[in-house]
């Protein structure tokens, strides 16, 4: 190979590498509301650690310290019919599903 073609390739292997994603995951897009249409949902005055068979479209996390009236940790999954959980963070699933929506670009917006 010629120097100019190693160059090349160097050169696009290079750039392949630094717009691929931290860790080799797809980028997690982290819009606004406004941008993306999304609407802050309503604070969540309880959980479940309820598993949610439905498609999840979105998600919030909702910190303690939030609302002064709903003062819980949770995670709000919001699916395809509109559906709006409040999840216990704590919950066995919870983790795995947060990792498998940020492989999918989805991720939990901090209210």
């Amino acid at each position: 190979m010629s120097f100019s073609v190693r160059s090349g390739v160097c050169l696009l292997f290079l750039t392949t590498l630094l717009t691929l994603p931290e860790h080799g995951y797809p980028y997690c897009d982290r819009p606004s509301f406004k941008k993306a249409g999304h609407v802050a949902p309503p604070c969540c005055p309880t959980v479940s650690a309820a598993r949610i068979k439905e498609r999840i479209t979105s998600c919030f996390e909702q910190p303690k310290t939030t609302f002064p009236q709903c003062n819980k940790h949770a995670f709000i999954f919001v699916t395809a019919s509109e559906t709006q959980h409040c999840v216990d963070p704590g919950a066995s699933w919870v983790k795995t599903r947060v990792q498998k929506l940020q492989s999918r670009g989805i991720c939990c917006h901090i209210l």
